[in-house]
């Protein structure tokens, strides 16, 4: 490492063991167990380090073992990083659109749903922002598994992802850009139109299938069987095609305020 003056050249070997040993995050017992310390003695240098600035704390008893100065963290760093604090979780909304290429922008944040309920749902670590979505156990379905540096993190699959985005037209920037999400899958190798579908119905969300027989009419995706179910099966009521927009015209085939 850089710039370890006014560290003792003991700390100073511990410090680049540490971060030579450990992906990007460290807790207080594997510190101990690489320096072969008592785990109270590990506590204490790592939060001497903290008030350094040799390492950053992430939550307590987690830490990033690489100086934000000298690293940039890749995106599958930061997923295993999210995984480490949120899980059970998962990547999903526009990091996992864009990871499945569902969309040509870039963003520089990190989508993570997850089942636990933080206190602080936006987080900043080394200048990556983390945005984080509370759900529940029985919407962690739909994923698929990628290993990053011997560690495995979960990313929703591309029809769960058009699934979250229906849930909820936010998480992918609005409906205006859901829509255009929508388009391009319909158009990708990832297009399961018969998945999207049975997990429109797994969500339990009503608005999901009004808004999936909507957007498959308006995008003239040619799935009749499908549009037609979800208007069989939607329930009754009135909800908005995007509850952030206002709504002057009402759809009643669909009961959706557009």
């Amino acid at each position: 490492m850089n710039n370890l003056s006014g560290i003792s050249k003991l700390n100073q070997k511990r410090l680049t063991t540490i971060i030579d040993t450990a992906y990007n995050t460290i807790t207080i017992e594997e510190a101990a167990i690489i320096l072969r310390m008592p785990k109270n003695e590990a506590a204490k240098l790592m939060s001497r380090w903290v008030e350094q600035g040799r390492i950053v704390r992430i939550k307590r008893g987690l830490y990033l073992s690489i100086k934000p100065e000298e690293r940039t963290l890749s995106v599958r760093d930061s997923w295993v990083i999210a995984t480490k604090i949120y899980s059970p979780c998962y990547i999903g909304a526009l990091s996992a659109a864009e990871h499945w290429g569902l969309t040509n922008q870039k963003f520089s944040g990190i989508q993570v749903l997850s089942t636990q309920k933080p206190r602080n749902r936006n987080l900043s670590i080394n200048n990556i922002p983390f945005s984080i979505r509370t759900i529940s156990q029985h919407a962690m379905f739909g994923l698929e598994s990628i290993t990053h540096q011997q560690e495995d993190v979960f990313v929703s699959n591309p029809s769960r992802t058009i699934i979250d985005f229906l849930v909820d037209p936010q998480l992918g920037g609005g409906i205006y850009h859901v829509m255009d999400i929508f388009n391009k899958y319909l158009k990708s190798e990832h297009r399961n139109v018969e998945l999207l579908f049975a997990y429109a119905k797994k969500v339990l969300i009503g608005a999901v299938l009004k808004r999936l027989g909507f957007l498959s009419e308006r995008c003239q995706s040619g799935e009749f069987g499908i549009i037609d179910y979800c208007h069989l099966l939607k329930n009754s009521g009135y909800v908005k095609l995007d509850p952030k927009l206002g709504g002057n015209k009402l759809l009643t085939r669909w009961g959706l305020w557009v």
